[in-house]
């Protein structure tokens, strides 16, 4: 519900736009088979080993921010 109502405020500084409803459009078969196999997969995986992946990809993810943000 709380991101339905920072929409209108999110089109209106601009954040939502033509272009970016178009990339929404095209990711959003990919976001929902993702879904889908995350679905499936949840079942099979550890939790400790769960927990490794996702601090290890933060981890990554931080660093690669930290780097390229001018």
């Amino acid at each position: 519900m709380v991101n339905v109502i920072k929409l209108p405020l999110s089109a209106g500084i601009g954040l939502i736009n033509e272009q970016t409803l178009k990339l929404d459009v095209l990711l959003a078969p990919v976001v929902i088979i993702a879904g889908l196999i995350g679905k499936k997969i949840v079942r099979h995986i550890d939790q400790k080993l769960f927990n490794r992946i996702i601090i290890v990809l933060t981890i990554i993810s931080s660093a690669y921010l930290l780097i390229t943000v001018n």
